[in-house]
């Protein structure tokens, strides 16, 4: 039976030292820490997240902005390798550059991407890496990250949950509420132009 991941309610924000906040002292021996590299797929029309993490590659959309700025993303598809030309399929519904397959069976990682991606003019492909703090406040997921953009130094702070409302709250409780909401789509869409 496959698990139903319900949409989250999230909300980051970057700047270029986020270290000083108090929340990163007192709570540091409550986080736990990882490191990943992970390989974005912008569209140039498409608002869906997609990402390739450890072979696997993962689709977030949007489906809504609330009036307070926050983000509601689903997660729609999780794409183990080798993967099957119907999930192929599934993937050009979120991400229309992709095109279809012209057979049908499996493909391997290294076939995708010489298939689908290497010389896909219409794809931006940014690589991160990202050494992240992960903490629970309120109830809510609170991740801290340092990471390059293609080699670019960033920082990031983001608070997620299932409940908005706890998503504000926290927010509030780490004094946070001046800084806006940018996701890692925004934030890669700015710098890739």
């Amino acid at each position: 039976m496959e698990k139903i991941i319900k949409p989250r309610w999230e909300w980051r924000t970057f700047a270029d030292d986020f270290s000083k906040l108090s929340f990163l002292q007192t709570e540091k021996k409550n986080g736990h820490e990882k490191s990943d590299e992970d390989w974005y797929l912008l569209s140039k029309t498409g608002n869906n997240n997609v990402k390739f993490r450890k072979g696997v590659l993962d689709v977030k959309s949007l489906k809504e902005t609330d009036s307070n700025g926050l983000e509601c993303w689903k997660p729609e598809l999780r794409m183990n390798f080798p993967t099957t030309s119907q999930q192929i399929i599934k993937l050009h519904n979120f991400l229309q550059e992709i095109p279809l397959p012209d057979k049908t069976g499996e493909y391997s990682f290294t076939d995708f991407i010489l298939n689908f991606i290497l010389n896909n003019k219409q794809l931006t492909i940014i690589k991160t890496s990202k050494k992240r703090q992960i903490y629970v406040i309120n109830q809510c997921i609170v991740e801290y990250v340092k990471g390059t953009f293609d080699g670019m130094a960033f920082q990031s702070i983001c608070v997620e949950h299932t409940d908005p409302q706890l998503v504000l709250e926290t927010i509030a409780r780490l004094k946070l509420e001046s800084h806006s909401n940018v996701s890692y789509l925004k934030k890669l869409k700015q710098i890739s132009k």
